[in-house]
């Protein structure tokens, strides 16, 4: 109890830089993969050492989650500490703080700068639908010890079921044209996102009832891309990192593609955070989650933080409301 008490406390009042396997997920920590690092492109493992090397020296590095799970987020906070370690000033993207809540962020740290804990309270977190913002708080702890800035990254819910409800006519036409969404979204690429919610909706609804949330999905990568450039072009800030889910993180369809179009030449490193799965040793298999392939820089294996059924429990929700496969 001890041992778990400094450990967590020294996550509230130092940067986390360490990448000890001491894990808070509490199954499967004696899998052959967590904590090992797979390179998809080479096939090969990489050294904790050599991934946060390479994020130190990348511009925009984007750092996927399983939402709940409070070992992603240490790590999260541990790359964020190596790099600030490094020398770099890079500003921290959330996924989880719509556009909208900027202006609190703001308040917040002109009335106490140094108060991780109270940012949660100033974003009305617990009302949010995340995960407790203790989870998260290692990470902004990290980015105020070295005075760095906190951006909300994602499009406002608000927004989010306009889009949803009438299409991408309700974006600002000037901000629209900037972040490309003028142009339909190529067959290939939104059969991809299509085939992405289907399964992450665990096939309860039909693939022809999908398209809103393409739409949305495909803003949301838009939205967090352009809310990364624009941090990472703030005076005395160099580059910028995103907290976000996996989906986000991929670069086949993901935030990275939308920063490639409009960042051309800025080195962009992906590092996607899974949780193991009893009875799965072979890393490349692992890519069946992303319709076939790993599609990140890094994948990091972590234990899982519970055996929840979130297809038993979405399909309660979907009960008595007529949803059915295709």
């Amino acid at each position: 109890m001890r041992r778990r008490f400094i450990y967590l406390l020294s996550a509230f009042l130092f940067p986390v830089t360490s990448f000890s396997a001491d894990w808070q997920s509490p199954i499967a920590r004696d899998h052959p993969l967590a904590g090992k690092i797979w390179a998809p492109v080479t096939r090969t493992f990489a050294a904790p050492d050599k991934v946060a090397a390479e994020a130190a020296k990348a511009v925009y590095v984007l750092l996927g989650e399983k939402h709940d799970n409070r070992d992603h987020h240490l790590l999260q906070a541990a790359i964020l500490g190596r790099v600030i370690q490094s020398g770099r000033r890079p500003a921290v993207v959330f996924e989880m703080i719509g556009e909208d809540r900027q202006a609190d962020i703001a308040k917040w740290r002109r009335t106490k700068p140094a108060d991780a804990g109270g940012l949660g309270a100033a974003l009305d977190w617990a009302g949010s639908g995340w995960p407790p913002w203790a989870d998260y708080r290692p990470i902004a702890e990290a980015a105020l010890k070295a005075e760095l800035p906190i951006r909300a990254g994602n499009l406002p819910g608000r927004l989010a079921r306009e889009i949803s409800r009438k299409g991408l006519g309700v974006i600002d036409p000037a901000r629209k044209v900037r972040l490309g969404l003028g142009q339909p979204v190529p067959d290939r690429e939104g059969a991809a996102i299509r085939q992405t919610l289907f399964e992450a909706h665990c096939r309860l609804m039909p693939k022809s009832a999908m398209a809103p949330l393409v739409a949305v999905q495909r803003v949301r990568d838009a939205f967090l891309a352009d809310n990364l450039i624009a941090a990472a072009g703030q005076p005395g800030i160099s580059g910028a990192l995103l907290i976000a889910g996996n989906g986000h993180a991929r670069k086949d369809f993901g935030v990275p593609r939308h920063l490639l179009g409009r960042a051309a030449g800025r080195p962009v490193l992906t590092i996607a955070f899974l949780e193991v799965e009893p009875g799965v040793t072979t890393p490349e298999n692992y890519g069946e989650i992303f319709g076939g392939r790993l599609p990140f820089d890094y994948v990091w294996f972590t234990p899982k933080a519970n055996d929840r059924d979130y297809c038993a429990e979405l399909k309660q929700r979907f009960r008595g409301k007529g949803k059915k496969r295709d």
